[in-house]
């Protein structure tokens, strides 16, 4: 999943590219056009989430408790290593295509690959030990 952030420097890329191809320089606005829209919608979508959370954290009925046990927090962490495993590889394919046109390399055409090597490592680890993981969420919390 490509955030904004990553969407701006490839649309300001892209702008960088049209100005190399017209041999025209594209105006200072179109730039600073992008980038504060960019975070004008990052902030609305902040405030909305923000506004979401507090709403779902206000609401809390005084009879009963919820609290998380382990089996719960083992699913938990479970479920963000599948979603680890399935970006790293959903997006894995796309950034080994260097290696199509080997006249381009540059240190950040290794360095992608290996930070989703990574990231698919760590969503391996997430689901196949979650229980080393909750023992050092639960002691970082205090709880042990």
């Amino acid at each position: 999943m490509d955030g904004p952030v990553r969407q701006a420097a490839s649309m300001i890329m892209l702008l960088a590219s049209v100005e190399q191809y017209t041999n025209h320089q594209i105006n200072t606005g179109w730039y600073i056009t992008i980038v504060s829209s960019i975070l004008i919608t990052g902030l609305i979508s902040a405030f909305f989430l923000n506004r979401t959370a507090n709403s779902v954290l206000s609401y809390n009925d005084n009879k009963t408790t919820h609290s998380l046990n382990n089996s719960t927090e083992k699913l938990i962490l479970q479920v963000a290593g599948i979603y680890f495993i399935v970006t790293a590889l959903a997006q894995l394919p796309r950034s080994l295509s260097f290696l199509v046109q080997p006249a381009d390399l540059y240190m950040q055409s290794f360095m992608f690959p290996a930070g989703l090597l990574f990231q698919l490592i760590i969503g391996l680890w997430l689901i196949s030990n979650s229980s080393f993981w909750l023992g050092l969420l639960q002691k970082l919390r205090g709880r042990q």
